[in-house]
């Protein structure tokens, strides 16, 4: 699946936007709430990033694999590719991009295992998103 491109119309806001940059992140969904990765889509678009979403997360991987964004949001539990195997084949090839994965489950010892520079607990304050992008992102 390609990614979608549509934005709602809640624009940027140009007090937190990126001054003439254009940054990419891509969002997976994972097998819950199927509306979390608009939500997650719309923030950071809000925020001023470019976000691509994928609902199939092997196609997903692809994709970041050929074209490598400059952050990547994943759930941990995924269909027919877990979020701990894609960060481990996005490791394979790139040992620097921001990976971040969210999961309302997992404990934080399995976590801490993992080759990812964030972690949301689900639930999550958007504005925890936000933060935390900004961080690994050096905004």
């Amino acid at each position: 699946m390609t990614p979608r491109a549509s934005d709602r119309g809640w624009g940027a806001d140009p007090s937190r936007a990126l001054q003439g940059q254009v940054l990419s992140a891509s969002i997976l969904r994972g097998g819950g709430d199927p509306d979390i990765v608009d939500i997650l889509a719309e923030a950071l678009r809000a925020d001023g990033y470019v976000a691509e979403t994928f609902t199939h997360p092997v196609r997903a991987c692809e994709y970041i694999l050929a074209s490598p964004p400059e952050l990547v949001v994943t759930d941990l539990y995924m269909p027919y590719l877990s979020g701990a195997e894609l960060v481990t084949r996005v490791r394979a090839v790139s040992s620097s991009l921001p990976i971040i994965i969210m999961s309302a489950s997992a404990n934080s010892r399995s976590l801490a295992l993992l080759p990812a520079q964030g972690f949301l607990g689900k639930p999550f304050d958007l504005d925890d998103l936000s933060e935390l992008v900004a961080k690994l992102l050096h905004v």
